[in-house]
């Protein structure tokens, strides 16, 4: 569409403090999905969940500066179950490539064959270590401190995860929205 500029999405766009080392390095799908957030609750701060291929686990405060609507302070991120059974059938020789469309909770244990097995080991690395992700936050923040969850492994970590959990759809382009209407906020 020649008629339409595009516009490239930086974190010097976006009314966030980011308290890390490497502003400029941090993806900005955690950014946007960060700013999204804090339209969903009042509380802060608030942990945002991403779960896809990666899975991001970030905490987002209040702002300490007038200008902005939060502080990303950073996170943690761990390998999504398609990633972690990628990463087995090709690090181990005699484990097959699987995929996880199929994979929608945690499965049955013990797992049967090698394909169950795999299955099962990710699913519950992943809930696992999200699990332990959250209850390290609570513990250091509060243990109302509110989860917003989002992305295609959500259905995998929402029933695992102890309210108050929000599960919200499409995170990153609500940011996106949340931006495009701030910017035309200051335009007007």
């Amino acid at each position: 569409r020649w008629q339409h500029t595009v516009q490239v999405v930086t974190c010097d766009m976006l009314p966030l403090q980011i308290e890390v080392e490497f502003p400029q390095q941090v993806g900005i799908d955690r950014l946007l999905a960060a700013l999204a957030a804090l339209q969903l609750t009042p509380a802060r701060p608030l942990v945002v969940i991403q779960a896809g291929s990666a899975v991001t686990v970030d905490l987002v405060s209040a702002p300490k500066e007038n200008n902005a609507e939060g502080c990303f302070e950073g996170g943690a991120i761990v390998p999504g179950v398609p990633m972690m059974l990628r990463l087995l059938g090709q690090a181990a020789d005699l484990l097959p490539q699987l995929d996880a469309d199929d994979l929608l909770g945690l499965p049955a244990l013990p797992g049967k064959n090698t394909e169950q097995a795999m299955r099962c080991g990710t699913a519950s690395a992943l809930v696992g270590g999200v699990i332990h992700l959250v209850e390290r936050y609570r513990h250091e923040y509060g243990g109302e401190l509110p989860i917003i969850l989002s992305g295609g492994d959500g259905m995998r970590l929402s029933p695992y995860l102890s309210p108050p959990v929000i599960v919200e759809d499409h995170l990153v382009h609500r940011g996106l929205l949340r931006l495009a209407q701030l910017t035309e906020r200051q335009r007007h």
